[in-house]
Formats: C-alpha cells, sequence, structure tokens
C-alpha cells in the first residue's frame, strides 16, 4: 500500500490532472487516501449508507477538488523512504477534509442516526463511536494539548454521558453540539469543585501513584529484554511453559502499550490515565454535580470487604433515619424524594421515572430532586460517615 500510494503521488505530479487520464490518476489516488478512512467505516461489512454516505462523498468531492494544488507543495523524497510520515501525511489530508465537511449540522445528523439504533446493540456501538469521532474530527471533544487533566477528566465524563444518554438529546431544541458542549461544561464545574474534597483529592494522589508504578513496570520490562523475549514466545522460537501462559495475556496488554509509547508517547500518557482512573475505581457519593441530572459521582474507593458507598447511600435512602426523604411534589404526595431517589440509584433514566409515576414531566422531577438533594446532602454525608464507616 505504501509503494503503491508513493507511486501514484508521482504520477498524478507528473500528469496534467485536467486531462481525462490526470483526471483518472487523481481518482485513483483520493480511493487510495480514502481505503482506511478515520470515519464513515462499513459496519460489519455493510455499504454505508444515509448521512455516513453523504459525509464521505463530500468529503471525497473535497479531496478531488483540493488535491491539485496540495500534490504541487508534497515533496515526495521526504516521505517515500519514511512510511511514518507517508501515514501522517494522509491521515492528515483526510482529517482536514472531514473537519471541512463535519458542520454542527451534519453532526446532529449523525446524532439522530444513532438514536435510530437499538440500544445496547452492536450497530449502536458502532454508531456511537463513529458519532464520538466525527465531534474530535470536526475539533470539539480534543485534549488539550496542554494536558489540562481537569478538561481531560470532563472530555471523558461527556464521552461517558453521550454513550448513555444519546436518546435523551432532542434536534428540535437544540443542535447536538449545543447538547455536548453543555454536558462538557457541567463536568469541567464539577471536576473544577472536586479539586477542594479531599475525597476526590485521595482518590486522584491514589491513581498518581499508580500511574508512576506503571511507568516503573515498564521501564523495567524493557531495561531486562521482556518485551523480546515475549515477541520471541509468540513467533514460537521459545517455548511458553503452563505458568508463563497464567500472565500472556497482561503480557499483550503491555506490549501493546509499549508499542503505542514509541509511536505516540500522548497517546500512551492518556492510555495510562485512563488505566489508573478504571483500576482506582470510585463508588458514588451524594453531592449534586449538575444540571444534567446526575447527582453523585466518585469519591476514594472501599475495601473490597466492605459495603460500598452507593451501598451506605442506598440503605440510607430506603431506611431514611432521620426523615429527611419524605418531601413530595406539591399536589403528589406519592412522588416523594425517597421514591425517586431509589429509582435513580436503581439506574432509571429520567424518561423512566417520569412513566413510573405517570408521565409526570420529567423538568418537574429534575428540578425537585436536585434542590432537595443540594438542600440535604452535608446531613447525609455526616450521617453516613460517623454511622457507617469507621
Amino acid at each position: 500500500m505504501t509503494q503503491s500510494l508513493v507511486n501514484q503521488i508521482i504520477r498524478c505530479q507528473q500528469l496534467d490532472l485536467n486531462t481525462k487520464t490526470g483526471q483518472e490518476a487523481l481518482v485513483e489516488l483520493v480511493n487510495e487516501v480514502l481505503r482506511s478512512p478515520p470515519l464513515c467505516r462499513p459496519f460489519q461489512g455493510m455499504a454505508i449508507q444515509g448521512v455516513y454516505q453523504e459525509i464521505y462523498q463530500q468529503v471525497r468531492s473535497r479531496l478531488l477538488t483540493t488535491f491539485p494544488q496540495t500534490l504541487e507543495t508534497v515533496e515526495v523524497e521526504g516521505i517515500s523512504t519514511d512510511e511514518s510520515k507517508l501515514n501522517a501525511w494522509k491521515m492528515g489530508q483526510c482529517r482536514q477534509a472531514f473537519k471541512k465537511v463535519l458542520t454542527d449540522e451534519m453532526l446532529t445528523e449523525l446524532a439522530i442516526a444513532t438514536q435510530q439504533t437499538p440500544p445496547k446493540s452492536e450497530r449502536r456501538k458502532h454508531a456511537l463511536g463513529e458519532l464520538i469521532t466525527a465531534m474530535q474530527l470536526a475539533g470539539y471533544l480534543s485534549p488539550p494539548a496542554t494536558g489540562s487533566s481537569l478538561i481531560e477528566e470532563a472530555i471523558q465524563q461527556t464521552f461517558l454521558q453521550i454513550a448513555e444518554t444519546i436518546d435523551q438529546f432532542r434536534p428540535e431544541k437544540a443542535t447536538v453540539m449545543a447538547w455536548v458542549n453543555f454536558l462538557k461544561n457541567c463536568n469541567l464545574k464539577a471536576a473544577r469543585r472536586s479539586t477542594h474534597d479531599p475525597w476526590v483529592q485521595s482518590s486522584q494522589r491514589r491513581r498518581i501513584k499508580f500511574k508512576s508504578q506503571l511507568r516503573k513496570i515498564f521501564r523495567l520490562a524493557q531495561e531486562r529484554g521482556l518485551f523480546d523475549w515475549f515477541c520471541i514466545s509468540l513467533k514460537g522460537l521459545f517455548p511458553i511453559t503452563e505458568k508463563d501462559q497464567q500472565v500472556t495475556g497482561l503480557l499483550v496488554v503491555m506490549w501493546v502499550l509499549a508499542q503505542t509509547q514509541q509511536a505516540q508517547p500522548q497517546r500512551f500518557n492518556q492510555m495510562l490515565d485512563h488505566i489508573s482512573m478504571v483500576t482506582i475505581a470510585a463508588p458514588v457519593r451524594v453531592v449534586p454535580t449538575s444540571d444534567t441530572g446526575s447527582a453523585f459521582e466518585p469519591t476514594s474507593p472501599q475495601p473490597e470487604s466492605e459495603m460500598s458507598m452507593t451501598e451506605y447511600i442506598r440503605q440510607y435512602f430506603r431506611e431514611d433515619p432521620q426523615q429527611l426523604c419524605q418531601k413530595s411534589i406539591r399536589g403528589r404526595p406519592e412522588v416523594t424524594f425517597q421514591a425517586i431517589a431509589l429509582l435513580f440509584l436503581e439506574g432509571k433514566s429520567w424518561q423512566e421515572i417520569s412513566d413510573y409515576f405517570g408521565g409526570i414531566r420529567i423538568s418537574s422531577l429534575h428540578t425537585f430532586y436536585t434542590r432537595h438533594l443540594k438542600k440535604i446532602a452535608p446531613e447525609i454525608k455526616t450521617y453516613i460517615e460517623d454511622t457507617y464507616l469507621p
């Protein structure tokens, strides 16, 4: 593929692209560049259609228009002998074209297409991946070059919220990026508040320490030739014992990360951040975080032998020892804060909670729940710490 792409670039540079032969060569070059596009990838081998086909055709048309001028500045000698530079040039051309095509309106169409896929299906997962990739290609939700941990944390949380709540997006009210930016801003505010929370600070310190330990493990593995031994073992030149098989899975992950560390150091750092966040996972605590409906956020982990903070909170809401959870919505005595909170902790969406109470407005439920939670959260936190925690 590499030599073929180089030959096509040289051929296009040598031909008059205004001729029929030149146009055919240009089409072949564009098709080669778009052979493995970062977006509009077929699902399970099926042909792309709908908005995905529209985006692909617009990108293809744009490359056919811009390439004649672009090729004038390409120095083939500089990329023909370096596959990484050639791939970087190819991806750069793709990304520039996609960025121009992916307007707010087009991203909204992608979000609508995602909503039309069956929830929790493989097609939904594929569509969500395409949507998030499109947002990043368009210049949204990309980690900052400076590596601000707060912004990265807010972006990661926004990715999760998009995946979990995409069906709550209402295209008749706003574009998808207006909705996503609202989520991101709420998450960023929550992340900034958490920097002053001793529980969250404790968890962050553990993650930083864990990340440092991971880096040390990688350094030692490289110094002692572990990855070289692993590659030889995979080729069958060195037998893997039954004891070795127990760590083969771990070595595969480490080997992949080691390759990423060499090729994309920034990406490697982000992967370590993600691993540390997943490993030092945190149960939830009862503090309102935003207006998006997420009323709980991470705290420092608890030992496995003890109840998680989520279980403590659920037990508190169920028993209501201080009688703080019996407040109800005006005119609806059965719609108590206790009932809403227990449904929320079961993972019910606001739409499902609304349906449970006979179609009560989501905005009324959310406003009532958030306001009352803000009022009683400090007392609940104190009670749980004094009663349940050592």
